[in-house]
């Protein structure tokens, strides 16, 4: 399984990955409607951790093929620029819904002082120390050599492999959450995604190894059956044992909610990697939307926020307000980028971190 240049539908499942944020934010308060309870579900244990994988692949996949410090300075703006513009876009926004939003919609006052949407770039970001280790020279040779020692066939190797990641992203996982427990104050704060950065982190370094070395992404990718038995088991004993207590998962059992949250994102993952590199041809439309997918989660927050706001007392009806607010979200965030951000150097600078552009430097037009 040789991923093309072009990584067509490694690059279009980053996109859809990242714009199924814009269902998650758009989910109404105070609901436990069972297509709301999925959507959170999905989000939690298989999307993020899903994402993480892919982004490191694609990281090791296009760094080995460039100079070390010219892709870190092209990494920094790729990810600095987007995250400071999202703040800039955000922060005002919410502290204006705050302002006169506080008392019909709770949750406006429990945004307040953390990364919002965003923490998944300054994650990236603090992740630029693995791939500069992983990504280059021969380090992952000897990683690899290590993780899957003198196994004896590529069942036991892959074995060896999933059982590493999974035990590494439940310590860090562990680890987040004893940290963040440590934080004084209540809600939401900028700490509250430890758990996520490092639980993710095994995730996206195996995501560098198997962009890297594709004879590991045979071996690990290959035995598909595995990693489908592993998730199914996994959300049958999370979601049956809920069930069974008339509970939500993670709720009367928090420790089984914790390892499914560990096993369950990068499992997936490991399936939706093999999927993305089975996929050889992406839809020009689907092109499209995934070079926009960054704009689009830049500015779909802020907007969410927006329209649930103003939409909430109107359509009085949590799947209206829902359809509402994701259909135009998604449609004014793809005119931005189509109409406005791509037709401006500057703004694709701002937007997605596209190189600077020289003075002088005529916009594009289309």
């Amino acid at each position: 399984m040789v991923p093309s240049q072009r990584l067509a539908g490694v690059d279009a499942w980053r996109a859809g990955l990242m714009l199924f944020g814009i269902l998650l934010h758009a989910l109404p308060e105070r609901s436990h409607d069972p297509l709301f309870a999925v959507i959170g579900y999905v989000s939690t244990h298989v999307r993020m951790g899903a994402f993480m994988v892919v982004a490191g692949y694609l990281c090791g996949f296009v760094a080995g093929r460039r100079p070390r410090r010219q892709w870190l300075r092209a990494r920094l703006r790729v990810l600095t620029m987007p995250l400071l513009t999202g703040l800039v876009l955000t922060v005002p926004t919410l502290v204006a819904l705050r302002l006169h939003y506080a008392t019909t919609l709770p949750s406006i006052v429990g945004l307040w002082l953390n990364w919002y949407h965003l923490w998944f770039l300054l994650a990236l970001i603090l992740y630029l120390p693995i791939a500069w280790v992983l990504a280059f020279g021969d380090t992952h040779a000897r990683v690899t050599a290590w993780l899957t020692g003198n196994a004896p066939t590529p069942s036991a190797r892959q074995a060896r492999v999933i059982v590493a990641m999974l035990v590494g992203s439940l310590a860090m996982m562990t680890l987040g959450i004893r940290l963040a427990a440590i934080v004084p104050g209540d809600g939401t704060t900028v700490l509250s995604t430890l758990p996520q950065m490092l639980g993710y982190a095994p995730l996206y370094a195996i995501g560098i190894l198997l962009g890297r070395d594709e004879a590991l992404t045979a071996t690990v990718l290959g035995h598909w059956p595995t990693l489908a038995m592993i998730v199914a088991a996994m959300l049958f004993l999370d979601c049956g044992t809920a069930w069974a207590s008339g509970s939500a998962p993670g709720v009367g059992f928090p420790q089984l909610s914790l390892l499914a949250r560990a096993v369950l994102p990068g499992t997936s993952a490991l399936l939706i990697l093999r999927s993305a590199l089975s996929i050889r041809r992406v839809s020009r439309p689907l092109r499209r939307i995934a070079d926009a997918s960054l704009t689009i989660y830049l500015v779909h927050f802020p907007l969410v926020k927006l329209l649930q706001a103003l939409a909430g007392d109107v359509l009085r009806h949590d799947y209206l307000t829902f359809a509402f607010v994701v259909s135009i979200t998604a449609i004014l965030s793809y005119a931005f980028h189509t109409r406005v951000v791509v037709r401006s150097p500057v703004l694709l600078w701002l937007f997605n971190g596209a190189p600077r552009p020289a003075p002088g430097t005529v916009p594009r037009t289309a």
